[in-house]
């Protein structure tokens, strides 16, 4: 980037591409995970807070540090990091650019797991019923992005799982005492 920062065409190609990568990991139907063992920092941090769940390992460290360079994060930049941390915690981590390691990104909610890898998360998520975690997160990003009650789509949305394939397995499993096994 330190090559192209006088070329304002790159800068804008940039920074399109890098907010599609973001948007498209935000509204990706299915749950997004990222494993994080080392530096997480500025884009790679943007990219981070895109996916659904951050998995950190005990090495891994974050920051996001455009005051540091004179620069400004992008506002879809802020607007994840503040729906992850609260405004508190955002202002803290954008206003001083410092690093901070895993404990303390666990501790403010910018990470929901510690661990040496993301399996158990991802086994956790696969085994769950992937239609209703599709319409799940759909509804987050829709509480996200600003909706505040139920309205007719998301009303049926929660009707239809009644008839569905998923809860019929589900219930079954659970009353059998066993573990459901969902068909994807």
């Amino acid at each position: 980037m330190v090559d192209h920062k006088h070329d304002p065409e790159w800068l804008k190609a940039n920074q399109d591409a890098i907010f599609l990568a973001q948007h498209r990991l935000t509204r990706f139907p299915v749950p997004t995970l990222v494993f994080v063992e080392g530096d997480c920092i500025g884009g790679g941090c943007g990219l981070a807070l895109a996916c659904d769940i951050r998995v950190a390992a005990p090495t891994a460290r974050f920051g996001i540090t455009p005051a540091k360079l004179g620069l400004v994060y992008p506002f879809h930049d802020i607007k994840l990091l503040v729906d992850l941390v609260g405004p508190g915690q955002a202002k803290r981590l954008l206003y001083t650019g410092d690093l901070i390691d895993a404990a303390e990104a666990h501790r403010i909610g910018l990470t929901e797991l510690l661990a040496d890898d993301v399996e158990s998360a991802r086994s956790a998520i696969a085994a769950a019923s992937a239609s209703s975690n599709k319409e799940m997160k759909q509804f987050v990003r829709q509480v996200l992005d600003g909706q505040t009650d139920d309205d007719a789509a998301t009303k049926a949305v929660f009707a239809a799982a009644f008839a569905g394939a998923d809860f019929a397995e589900g219930t079954s499993a659970f009353v059998e005492k066993r573990r459901p096994e969902f068909k994807d």
